[in-house]
C-alpha cells in the first residue's frame, strides 16, 4: 500500500508500464517508429511524416525529441 505516486513510482522502477506499440492507445509501431526518425535526419517536415503516418505533427515532434517512444534507440 502507498500513495499514488509511491505505486507509479514503483510500477516505472520494474517496468512494469506499456510502452511502445503494447500501449492500447498507441497508433504507430516501433518499425514506424524508427522510420519516422530516419525521415526526420533526412530533412523531411514534421508536419508531411505526420500526414504520411496519420498522426499530428506534434507527435512527430515528440518522436523526435525523444519525449515520447523513448525506449527505442
Amino acid at each position: 500500500l502507498g500513495s499514488y505516486q509511491d505505486n507509479r513510482n514503483d510500477c516505472v522502477s520494474r517496468d512494469r508500464q506499456a510502452k511502445g506499440s503494447s500501449n492500447g492507445s498507441s497508433k504507430l509501431s516501433e518499425d514506424q517508429v524508427r522510420e519516422i526518425r530516419r525521415l526526420i535526419a533526412r530533412g523531411f517536415s514534421t508536419r508531411s511524416i505526420g500526414k504520411r503516418y496519420g498522426v499530428s505533427g506534434i507527435q512527430i515532434h515528440y518522436i523526435k525529441h525523444r519525449i515520447t517512444w523513448k525506449h527505442l534507440p
